[in-house]
Protein backbone atom coordinates (compact mmCIF):
# COMPACT_ATOMS: atom_id res chain seq x y z
CA UNK A 1 0.00 0.00 0.00
CA UNK A 2 1.39 3.41 -1.00
CA UNK A 3 2.44 5.91 1.68
CA UNK A 4 -0.50 8.22 0.96
CA UNK A 5 -2.92 5.30 1.21
CA UNK A 6 -1.47 4.40 4.62
CA UNK A 7 -1.94 7.98 5.84
CA UNK A 8 -5.53 7.84 4.61
CA UNK A 9 -6.13 4.42 6.20
CA UNK A 10 -5.02 5.82 9.58
CA UNK A 11 -7.49 8.70 9.15
CA UNK A 12 -10.22 6.18 8.35
CA UNK A 13 -9.43 4.29 11.55
CA UNK A 14 -9.28 7.38 13.75
CA UNK A 15 -12.57 8.56 12.31
CA UNK A 16 -14.19 5.17 12.82
CA UNK A 17 -13.18 4.80 16.46
CA UNK A 18 -15.48 7.71 17.38
CA UNK A 19 -18.69 6.41 15.83
CA UNK A 20 -19.76 3.54 18.07
CA UNK A 21 -17.86 4.73 21.15
CA UNK A 22 -20.10 7.78 21.55
CA UNK A 23 -23.16 5.51 21.72
CA UNK A 24 -21.67 2.59 23.67
CA UNK A 25 -20.42 4.80 26.50
CA UNK A 26 -24.00 5.33 27.71
CA UNK A 27 -25.01 1.80 28.67
CA UNK A 28 -22.55 1.29 31.59
CA UNK A 29 -23.13 4.77 33.08
CA UNK A 30 -26.79 5.38 32.26
CA UNK A 31 -28.04 4.52 35.75
CA UNK A 32 -25.49 6.92 37.27
CA UNK A 33 -26.57 9.69 34.90
CA UNK A 34 -30.21 8.96 35.74
CA UNK A 35 -29.55 9.46 39.45
CA UNK A 36 -27.45 12.57 38.82
CA UNK A 37 -30.15 14.29 36.74
CA UNK A 38 -33.10 12.88 38.68
CA UNK A 39 -34.84 11.65 35.53
CA UNK A 40 -37.20 8.75 34.87
CA UNK A 41 -36.36 5.45 33.16
CA UNK A 42 -38.00 6.73 29.97
CA UNK A 43 -36.00 9.97 29.97
CA UNK A 44 -32.78 8.02 30.59
CA UNK A 45 -33.58 5.62 27.75
CA UNK A 46 -34.28 8.58 25.47
CA UNK A 47 -30.57 9.51 25.66
CA UNK A 48 -29.84 6.32 23.73
CA UNK A 49 -32.89 6.47 21.48
CA UNK A 50 -32.26 10.08 20.38
CA UNK A 51 -28.92 9.06 18.84
CA UNK A 52 -30.67 6.58 16.54
CA UNK A 53 -33.55 8.95 15.77
CA UNK A 54 -31.08 11.64 14.67
CA UNK A 55 -29.26 9.06 12.54
CA UNK A 56 -32.55 8.29 10.78
CA UNK A 57 -33.51 11.94 10.26
CA UNK A 58 -30.06 13.19 9.18
CA UNK A 59 -29.09 10.37 6.79
CA UNK A 60 -30.58 11.82 3.60
CA UNK A 61 -29.41 15.41 4.32
CA UNK A 62 -25.91 14.01 4.95
CA UNK A 63 -26.08 12.20 1.60
CA UNK A 64 -26.94 15.45 -0.15
CA UNK A 65 -24.21 17.26 1.80
CA UNK A 66 -21.70 14.67 0.56
CA UNK A 67 -22.73 15.30 -3.06
CA UNK A 68 -22.41 19.09 -2.63
CA UNK A 69 -19.38 19.48 -0.37
CA UNK A 70 -17.55 16.18 -0.69
CA UNK A 71 -17.01 13.22 1.62
CA UNK A 72 -14.06 14.87 3.35
CA UNK A 73 -15.99 17.96 4.45
CA UNK A 74 -19.09 16.00 5.43
CA UNK A 75 -17.31 13.71 7.85
CA UNK A 76 -15.16 16.54 9.22
CA UNK A 77 -18.40 18.21 10.25
CA UNK A 78 -19.45 14.94 11.88
CA UNK A 79 -16.27 14.70 13.97
CA UNK A 80 -16.76 18.31 15.03
CA UNK A 81 -20.33 17.44 16.02
CA UNK A 82 -19.11 14.57 18.23
CA UNK A 83 -16.41 16.75 19.86
CA UNK A 84 -18.91 19.49 20.76
CA UNK A 85 -21.75 17.08 21.50
CA UNK A 86 -19.78 15.07 24.06
CA UNK A 87 -18.85 18.28 25.86
CA UNK A 88 -22.50 19.33 25.97
CA UNK A 89 -23.43 15.92 27.39
CA UNK A 90 -21.51 16.87 30.56
CA UNK A 91 -23.61 19.97 31.25
CA UNK A 92 -25.83 20.11 34.37
CA UNK A 93 -29.03 20.61 32.34
CA UNK A 94 -30.80 17.54 30.94
CA UNK A 95 -32.09 19.65 28.03
CA UNK A 96 -28.52 20.62 27.04
CA UNK A 97 -27.52 16.96 27.28
CA UNK A 98 -30.24 16.24 24.70
CA UNK A 99 -28.75 18.93 22.39
CA UNK A 100 -25.33 17.32 22.82
CA UNK A 101 -26.84 13.93 22.02
CA UNK A 102 -28.33 15.35 18.81
CA UNK A 103 -24.86 16.56 17.74
CA UNK A 104 -23.36 13.16 18.61
CA UNK A 105 -26.06 11.44 16.56
CA UNK A 106 -25.22 13.72 13.64
CA UNK A 107 -21.56 12.74 13.93
CA UNK A 108 -22.44 9.04 14.07
CA UNK A 109 -24.51 9.13 10.89
CA UNK A 110 -21.93 11.29 9.10
CA UNK A 111 -19.42 8.53 9.77
CA UNK A 112 -21.79 5.72 8.84
CA UNK A 113 -22.53 7.40 5.50
CA UNK A 114 -19.04 8.71 4.67
CA UNK A 115 -16.63 5.96 5.73
CA UNK A 116 -18.06 3.27 3.39
CA UNK A 117 -17.87 5.82 0.57
CA UNK A 118 -14.18 6.47 1.30
CA UNK A 119 -13.59 2.72 1.04
CA UNK A 120 -15.47 2.44 -2.27
CA UNK A 121 -13.80 5.53 -3.75
CA UNK A 122 -10.23 5.34 -2.45
CA UNK A 123 -9.66 1.64 -1.66
CA UNK A 124 -11.57 0.09 -4.55
CA UNK A 125 -9.15 -2.84 -4.94
CA UNK A 126 -9.30 -3.67 -1.21
CA UNK A 127 -12.96 -3.15 -0.39
CA UNK A 128 -13.49 -6.23 1.79
CA UNK A 129 -10.28 -5.75 3.76
CA UNK A 130 -10.84 -2.02 4.34
CA UNK A 131 -14.48 -2.53 5.34
CA UNK A 132 -13.22 -5.06 7.88
CA UNK A 133 -10.55 -2.65 9.09
CA UNK A 134 -12.71 0.38 9.77
CA UNK A 135 -15.58 -1.71 11.15
CA UNK A 136 -13.08 -3.41 13.46
CA UNK A 137 -11.87 -0.05 14.71
CA UNK A 138 -15.48 1.06 15.29
CA UNK A 139 -16.11 -2.11 17.27
CA UNK A 140 -12.90 -1.62 19.24
CA UNK A 141 -14.07 1.85 20.27
CA UNK A 142 -17.38 0.41 21.43
CA UNK A 143 -15.63 -2.36 23.38
CA UNK A 144 -13.26 0.00 25.17
CA UNK A 145 -16.09 2.27 26.33
CA UNK A 146 -18.34 -0.64 27.35
CA UNK A 147 -15.53 -2.27 29.34
CA UNK A 148 -14.10 0.83 31.02
CA UNK A 149 -16.83 3.47 31.29
CA UNK A 150 -18.16 2.22 34.64
CA UNK A 151 -14.64 2.00 36.13
CA UNK A 152 -13.73 5.49 34.87
CA UNK A 153 -16.99 6.81 36.31
CA UNK A 154 -16.24 5.20 39.68
CA UNK A 155 -12.75 6.71 39.78
CA UNK A 156 -13.24 10.15 38.20
CA UNK A 157 -16.99 10.65 37.75
CA UNK A 158 -19.11 9.73 34.72
CA UNK A 159 -18.37 13.02 32.93
CA UNK A 160 -14.71 12.03 32.45
CA UNK A 161 -15.85 9.53 29.80
CA UNK A 162 -17.41 12.36 27.80
CA UNK A 163 -14.35 14.59 28.14
CA UNK A 164 -12.15 11.80 26.83
CA UNK A 165 -14.41 11.13 23.85
CA UNK A 166 -14.52 14.84 23.00
CA UNK A 167 -10.71 15.08 22.97
CA UNK A 168 -10.40 11.94 20.83
CA UNK A 169 -12.90 13.34 18.30
CA UNK A 170 -11.04 16.66 18.13
CA UNK A 171 -7.67 14.96 17.56
CA UNK A 172 -9.25 12.71 14.92
CA UNK A 173 -10.63 15.78 13.15
CA UNK A 174 -7.20 17.46 13.06
CA UNK A 175 -5.60 14.34 11.59
CA UNK A 176 -8.51 13.87 9.15
CA UNK A 177 -7.88 17.32 7.64
CA UNK A 178 -4.11 16.71 7.51
CA UNK A 179 -4.47 13.28 5.87
CA UNK A 180 -6.74 14.45 3.07
CA UNK A 181 -4.60 17.49 2.31
CA UNK A 182 -1.70 15.09 1.83
CA UNK A 183 -3.75 12.55 -0.12
CA UNK A 184 -5.39 15.09 -2.43
CA UNK A 185 -2.19 16.91 -3.28
CA UNK A 186 -2.66 19.96 -1.06
CA UNK A 187 -6.44 20.22 -1.41
CA UNK A 188 -8.75 19.11 1.38
CA UNK A 189 -11.42 17.79 -0.97
CA UNK A 190 -11.59 16.45 -4.54
CA UNK A 191 -14.93 15.81 -6.24
CA UNK A 192 -14.93 12.99 -8.82
CA UNK A 193 -16.37 13.18 -12.31
CA UNK A 194 -19.58 11.44 -13.38
CA UNK A 195 -19.57 8.00 -15.00
CA UNK A 196 -19.04 8.28 -18.76
CA UNK A 197 -22.00 6.75 -20.55
CA UNK A 198 -20.04 5.20 -23.43
CA UNK A 199 -17.31 3.45 -21.41
CA UNK A 200 -18.97 3.06 -18.00
CA UNK A 201 -15.81 4.58 -16.48
CA UNK A 202 -15.38 7.06 -13.66
CA UNK A 203 -11.89 8.54 -13.40
CA UNK A 204 -10.06 10.89 -11.10
CA UNK A 205 -6.92 12.36 -12.65
CA UNK A 206 -5.52 13.70 -9.37
CA UNK A 207 -5.50 10.19 -7.94
CA UNK A 208 -4.68 8.36 -11.16
CA UNK A 209 -7.59 5.95 -10.75
CA UNK A 210 -10.13 4.54 -13.19
CA UNK A 211 -13.21 2.53 -12.16
CA UNK A 212 -15.04 0.55 -14.84
CA UNK A 213 -18.49 -0.81 -14.09
CA UNK A 214 -20.57 -3.54 -15.71
CA UNK A 215 -23.44 -2.61 -18.03
CA UNK A 216 -25.96 -4.19 -15.65
CA UNK A 217 -24.66 -2.17 -12.72
CA UNK A 218 -24.74 1.12 -14.60
CA UNK A 219 -28.32 0.44 -15.76
CA UNK A 220 -29.25 -0.33 -12.15
CA UNK A 221 -27.66 2.94 -10.93
CA UNK A 222 -29.94 4.97 -13.22
CA UNK A 223 -33.06 3.66 -11.48
CA UNK A 224 -34.27 5.86 -8.61
CA UNK A 225 -33.02 4.49 -5.31
CA UNK A 226 -36.48 3.94 -3.84
CA UNK A 227 -37.47 1.78 -6.83
CA UNK A 228 -34.60 -0.72 -6.49
CA UNK A 229 -35.48 -4.04 -4.89
CA UNK A 230 -31.80 -4.56 -4.02
CA UNK A 231 -31.81 -1.39 -1.94
CA UNK A 232 -34.93 -2.45 -0.03
CA UNK A 233 -33.34 -5.82 0.72
CA UNK A 234 -30.20 -4.04 1.91
CA UNK A 235 -32.35 -1.87 4.18
CA UNK A 236 -33.88 -5.00 5.70
CA UNK A 237 -30.44 -6.50 6.32
CA UNK A 238 -28.91 -3.39 7.92
CA UNK A 239 -31.97 -2.41 9.96
CA UNK A 240 -32.46 -5.88 11.47
CA UNK A 241 -28.75 -6.36 12.12
CA UNK A 242 -28.63 -2.94 13.80
CA UNK A 243 -31.87 -3.63 15.70
CA UNK A 244 -30.25 -6.68 17.31
CA UNK A 245 -26.91 -4.94 17.86
CA UNK A 246 -28.28 -1.80 19.53
CA UNK A 247 -30.80 -3.78 21.57
CA UNK A 248 -28.08 -6.02 22.99
CA UNK A 249 -25.60 -3.14 23.37
CA UNK A 250 -28.11 -1.14 25.43
CA UNK A 251 -29.62 -3.96 27.44
CA UNK A 252 -27.07 -6.76 27.87
CA UNK A 253 -25.89 -5.50 31.29
CA UNK A 254 -29.49 -5.44 32.57
CA UNK A 255 -30.29 -8.80 30.93
CA UNK A 256 -27.20 -10.40 32.49
CA UNK A 257 -28.24 -9.05 35.89
CA UNK A 258 -31.79 -10.38 35.37
CA UNK A 259 -30.34 -13.82 34.65
CA UNK A 260 -28.56 -13.65 38.02
CA UNK A 261 -25.11 -14.09 36.48
CA UNK A 262 -23.73 -10.67 37.53
CA UNK A 263 -24.22 -8.98 40.88
CA UNK A 264 -22.97 -5.45 40.04
CA UNK A 265 -23.08 -3.02 37.12
CA UNK A 266 -19.28 -3.28 36.76
CA UNK A 267 -19.43 -7.09 36.51
CA UNK A 268 -22.36 -6.96 34.06
CA UNK A 269 -20.47 -4.39 31.98
CA UNK A 270 -17.44 -6.65 31.77
CA UNK A 271 -19.62 -9.55 30.58
CA UNK A 272 -21.29 -7.29 28.01
CA UNK A 273 -17.91 -6.04 26.76
CA UNK A 274 -17.20 -9.57 25.46
CA UNK A 275 -20.02 -9.01 22.94
CA UNK A 276 -18.23 -5.87 21.74
CA UNK A 277 -14.61 -7.05 21.67
CA UNK A 278 -15.35 -10.28 19.80
CA UNK A 279 -16.99 -8.09 17.17
CA UNK A 280 -13.44 -7.09 16.22
CA UNK A 281 -12.69 -10.75 15.48
CA UNK A 282 -15.86 -10.87 13.39
CA UNK A 283 -14.82 -7.91 11.25
CA UNK A 284 -11.54 -9.67 10.45
CA UNK A 285 -12.98 -13.16 10.18
CA UNK A 286 -15.44 -12.28 7.44
CA UNK A 287 -12.63 -11.22 5.11
CA UNK A 288 -10.97 -14.59 5.62
CA UNK A 289 -14.16 -16.62 5.12
CA UNK A 290 -15.11 -14.72 1.96
CA UNK A 291 -11.69 -15.54 0.51
CA UNK A 292 -11.81 -19.17 1.64
CA UNK A 293 -13.73 -22.15 0.28
CA UNK A 294 -16.74 -20.96 2.31
CA UNK A 295 -17.39 -18.03 -0.05
CA UNK A 296 -20.69 -16.18 0.37
CA UNK A 297 -22.99 -19.00 1.46
CA UNK A 298 -20.53 -20.41 3.99
CA UNK A 299 -19.89 -16.94 5.37
CA UNK A 300 -23.63 -16.32 5.78
CA UNK A 301 -24.01 -19.72 7.49
CA UNK A 302 -21.29 -18.84 10.02
CA UNK A 303 -22.73 -15.36 10.71
CA UNK A 304 -26.28 -16.51 11.34
CA UNK A 305 -25.40 -19.66 13.27
CA UNK A 306 -23.58 -17.34 15.67
CA UNK A 307 -26.27 -14.61 15.68
CA UNK A 308 -29.14 -17.00 16.38
CA UNK A 309 -27.15 -18.77 19.10
CA UNK A 310 -27.09 -15.65 21.29
CA UNK A 311 -30.81 -15.24 22.07
CA UNK A 312 -31.50 -19.01 22.06
CA UNK A 313 -28.48 -19.76 24.23
CA UNK A 314 -29.45 -17.08 26.76
CA UNK A 315 -32.93 -18.60 26.90
CA UNK A 316 -32.07 -22.25 27.39
CA UNK A 317 -28.44 -22.42 28.56
CA UNK A 318 -27.68 -19.17 30.41
CA UNK A 319 -24.83 -20.87 32.31
CA UNK A 320 -22.91 -20.86 28.99
CA UNK A 321 -23.33 -17.10 28.63
CA UNK A 322 -19.70 -16.42 27.69
CA UNK A 323 -19.99 -18.80 24.72
CA UNK A 324 -23.18 -17.10 23.49
CA UNK A 325 -21.62 -13.63 23.91
CA UNK A 326 -18.59 -14.74 21.89
CA UNK A 327 -20.78 -16.12 19.10
CA UNK A 328 -23.09 -13.10 19.09
CA UNK A 329 -20.13 -10.73 19.14
CA UNK A 330 -18.59 -12.46 16.11
CA UNK A 331 -21.93 -12.25 14.30
CA UNK A 332 -22.56 -8.56 14.93
CA UNK A 333 -19.09 -7.60 13.68
CA UNK A 334 -19.06 -9.80 10.57
CA UNK A 335 -22.73 -9.10 9.81
CA UNK A 336 -22.12 -5.35 9.78
CA UNK A 337 -19.18 -5.69 7.39
CA UNK A 338 -21.19 -7.93 5.05
CA UNK A 339 -23.79 -5.17 4.66
CA UNK A 340 -21.15 -2.93 3.11
CA UNK A 341 -19.68 -5.74 1.03
CA UNK A 342 -23.14 -6.00 -0.53
CA UNK A 343 -23.41 -2.20 -0.83
CA UNK A 344 -20.21 -2.12 -2.90
CA UNK A 345 -21.53 -4.89 -5.16
CA UNK A 346 -24.86 -3.25 -5.99
CA UNK A 347 -23.71 0.36 -6.54
CA UNK A 348 -21.80 1.97 -9.41
CA UNK A 349 -19.13 4.00 -7.65
CA UNK A 350 -19.17 6.22 -4.61
CA UNK A 351 -21.67 8.77 -6.00
CA UNK A 352 -24.29 6.07 -6.51
CA UNK A 353 -23.30 4.54 -3.17
CA UNK A 354 -23.79 7.94 -1.49
CA UNK A 355 -27.42 8.05 -2.63
CA UNK A 356 -28.06 4.43 -1.70
CA UNK A 357 -26.36 4.54 1.70
CA UNK A 358 -28.10 7.78 2.73
CA UNK A 359 -31.54 6.33 1.87
CA UNK A 360 -30.64 2.97 3.40
CA UNK A 361 -29.34 4.43 6.66
CA UNK A 362 -32.31 6.80 7.04
CA UNK A 363 -34.84 3.97 6.98
CA UNK A 364 -32.60 1.48 8.79
CA UNK A 365 -32.03 3.78 11.74
CA UNK A 366 -35.71 4.71 11.85
CA UNK A 367 -36.48 1.01 12.23
CA UNK A 368 -33.68 0.05 14.63
CA UNK A 369 -34.18 3.16 16.80
CA UNK A 370 -37.21 1.48 18.35
CA UNK A 371 -35.11 -1.58 19.24
CA UNK A 372 -33.65 -0.65 22.65
CA UNK A 373 -36.92 0.88 23.88
CA UNK A 374 -39.14 -1.94 22.58
CA UNK A 375 -36.90 -4.72 23.88
CA UNK A 376 -36.50 -2.93 27.23
CA UNK A 377 -40.28 -2.66 27.64
CA UNK A 378 -40.83 -6.30 26.72
CA UNK A 379 -37.89 -7.50 28.84
CA UNK A 380 -39.24 -5.69 31.90
CA UNK A 381 -42.22 -8.05 31.76
CA UNK A 382 -40.62 -11.10 30.15
CA UNK A 383 -36.96 -11.53 29.23
CA UNK A 384 -37.88 -14.68 27.31
CA UNK A 385 -40.34 -12.80 25.07
CA UNK A 386 -37.73 -10.13 24.32
CA UNK A 387 -35.18 -12.73 23.26
CA UNK A 388 -37.73 -14.54 21.06
CA UNK A 389 -38.49 -11.24 19.27
CA UNK A 390 -34.80 -10.70 18.50
CA UNK A 391 -34.49 -14.32 17.30
CA UNK A 392 -37.46 -13.96 14.92
CA UNK A 393 -36.12 -10.72 13.43
CA UNK A 394 -32.71 -12.32 12.84
CA UNK A 395 -34.40 -15.15 10.92
CA UNK A 396 -36.07 -12.54 8.68
CA UNK A 397 -32.68 -10.89 8.16
CA UNK A 398 -31.20 -14.24 7.13
CA UNK A 399 -33.74 -14.65 4.30
CA UNK A 400 -33.10 -11.07 3.12
CA UNK A 401 -29.32 -11.66 3.08
CA UNK A 402 -29.66 -14.85 1.06
CA UNK A 403 -31.92 -13.17 -1.51
CA UNK A 404 -29.71 -10.10 -1.91
CA UNK A 405 -26.52 -12.15 -2.17
CA UNK A 406 -28.04 -14.17 -5.00
CA UNK A 407 -29.28 -11.02 -6.81
CA UNK A 408 -25.90 -9.28 -6.49
CA UNK A 409 -24.16 -12.01 -8.50
CA UNK A 410 -25.14 -10.41 -11.80
CA UNK A 411 -22.93 -7.41 -10.97
CA UNK A 412 -19.78 -9.44 -10.27
CA UNK A 413 -17.88 -8.32 -13.36
CA UNK A 414 -17.29 -4.76 -12.05
CA UNK A 415 -13.62 -3.82 -12.56
CA UNK A 416 -11.31 -1.45 -10.71
CA UNK A 417 -7.93 -0.20 -11.86
CA UNK A 418 -5.29 2.14 -10.51
CA UNK A 419 -2.91 3.74 -12.95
Amino acid sequence: MKKKKIILAIALGLGGININATASVLSPILSIMQQDYGISDGEAGFLTTILLVVCAIASIPIGKFVQKAGIEVAFASGLLGIAIGDLLRTMPSYEIVIVGSVLCGYGMIAGNVCLPLIVIRDFSTRINAMNSYYAGVMTFGAFVMTATAAQIAAAFGWRMNMYMLSVIALLSLIYWVFAFRVYNGGKFRVLDVKIKSKTNEASNKSRGEVHKFSDALVRESKIPVYKRLNVWLLIMVLSLNSFAFFSFTALLPKMITQLGIATSSEEAGMYASVFQVIGIVGTIGITLTLKSFLKDIGTIAVIFTCWLALPIGMLFFPNLLILWLIMGGYAQGSGYVYVFVLLARITAGHEDAAKVTAFMQALSYAICSVGPTLIAIVASDSLEAALYIVFALLVVELFAVLMLTKRSKKFENVEYASK
